[in-house]
């Protein structure tokens, strides 16, 4: 990706990492970031998150897309609760 950027703009490595998230759905999981700076004075940078193929946390990021892609609710809004307590439905 960086090569095909770099062919259009000037495009330099800014920071790189890894990032863990706690998901209500997928649970527990990380990913690796790249965060490219574009040097034409805009102040953008493009960011990628990724996990190494066939891992864990590649595994939860494709249950997290299939989940996003089905319209599949998140526990935040599957089930929520009154004033007393009780559960009602959005």
């Amino acid at each position: 990706m960086q090569a095909q950027l770099g062919a259009q703009q000037d495009v330099r490595v800014k920071s790189t990492g890894r990032k863990t998230f706690r998901h209500p759905v997928v649970g527990d999981f990380a990913v690796d970031y790249e965060t490219f700076r574009l040097e034409d004075g805009s102040g953008l940078t493009l960011t990628v998150h990724h996990a190494e193929p066939g891992s864990p946390d590649a595994d939860a990021l494709a249950l997290l897309a299939s989940h996003a892609a089905t319209g599949g609710p998140s526990s935040d809004t599957a089930v929520r609760r009154d004033g007393a307590g009780h559960q009602t439905r959005p």
